[in-house]
């Protein structure tokens, strides 16, 4: 998953930005 950095940024955006209370940006 080293080759999407994209998506991991985006997943990582979205859990941060909405699921921040949800779920810990782990």
């Amino acid at each position: 998953k080293a080759l999407e950095p994209v998506g991991a940024a985006a997943l990582i955006q979205t859990v941060r930005g909405a699921g921040y209370r949800c779920a810990p940006p782990a």
